[in-house]
Parts: C-alpha cells; sequence; structure tokens
C-alpha cells in the first residue's frame, strides 16, 4: 500500500512539473492584427501594449506576462491571437526586437 501511494505521489509531481514546464501564453499574428485594441482593453494582466512590426502598428503581447485567461482571444474581431509554447513565445520575441519597439506617442500640441 505504502508503494502504491508513493507510485501516486510521484505521479502526481511528474504531473505538476510537466504542466509548469510547456505553460503556453497567447501570441498574436502581427499581419492579421488591425491595432483596434480591443484585446488590450480586456486584459486583466496588462501585457498587451501596441508596437511596430515591420513598419505597422499592431498589438504586441509580453508573453512573460501573459497568464493565458484568454480574454483577448474571446474579443479579437480578426481572430489573430493563438495560444503558443512560452518558449517559442520567449524567442520569437528575441528574434523580433530589433524590428519590434513600441510605438511613438504623439507630440504635444503646442498652445
Amino acid at each position: 500500500m505504502k508503494k502504491r501511494v508513493a507510485l501516486v505521489m510521484i505521479a502526481l509531481m511528474v504531473a505538476v512539473a510537466f504542466a509548469v514546464a510547456v505553460k503556453n501564453v497567447h501570441s498574436i499574428n502581427a499581419k492579421l492584427c488591425t491595432n483596434c485594441a480591443e484585446c488590450e482593453k480586456v486584459c486583466p494582466e496588462d501585457c498587451i501594449s501596441e508596437g511596430v512590426v515591420n513598419g505597422n502598428k499592431v498589438r504586441i503581447i509580453d508573453p512573460k506576462l501573459c497568464t493565458n485567461c484568454g480574454e483577448c482571444v474571446k474579443v479579437c474581431p480578426e481572430d489573430c491571437i493563438s495560444e503558443i509554447p512560452y518558449d517559442k513565445a520567449i524567442s520569437a520575441k528575441a528574434n523580433t526586437k530589433a524590428e519590434t519597439k513600441p510605438a511613438a506617442k504623439p507630440a504635444a500640441k503646442k498652445k
């Protein structure tokens, strides 16, 4: 009986470790994003912001802050948000870092 309990405990620990290791986050397809900002408005983690990819203003999800809640997916009118593995999101962000930058804020109006 003790062996069976020990095996069940080990199996549970492995399952939890695996679930943590394969964390998924959401990612926005920059080619489809129309920059409507509906996703940013509903994000409870404030992980979505405007950025520029290949000269186009789009929304970008920070994979380090995304909890994969799915609220952004529910409101996206273009269906351009998908779930991807965390490691892929981090490497994609690193690979596009040179071309991805926050959008310039409009200059303040002079009176």
